[in-house]
């Protein structure tokens, strides 16, 4: 994780320019971002990481469920081997 970019968000009210760079260029590569964000309490934020464990550790077949091929190119479907072209 050491390519991945931590974004402070407390000083984000400013609108200062290089924060909103460091912001664009994180989400363009690598592709995601660490924020760091003061008025989140950290039992939300583990609440939060729980519930993502719990749905992402289920059968592949009951996660297919939320899969919603209809939306086309919007959301694509990841599992372990790829994306699923629909």
């Amino acid at each position: 994780m050491d390519d991945i970019a931590t974004v402070d968000f407390s000083n984000f009210e400013e609108l200062n320019p290089a924060n909103c760079q460091q912001l664009a260029a994180s989400l363009q590569a690598p592709g995601c971002v660490i924020v760091r964000d003061p008025r989140i309490d950290e039992r939300d934020n583990e609440r939060f990481l729980d519930v993502m464990e719990r749905y992402f550790s289920q059968p592949v077949a009951t996660k297919l469920i939320d899969a919603r091929p209809e939306l086309h190119y919007q959301v694509n479907w990841v599992l372990g081997s790829g994306d699923l072209a629909w």
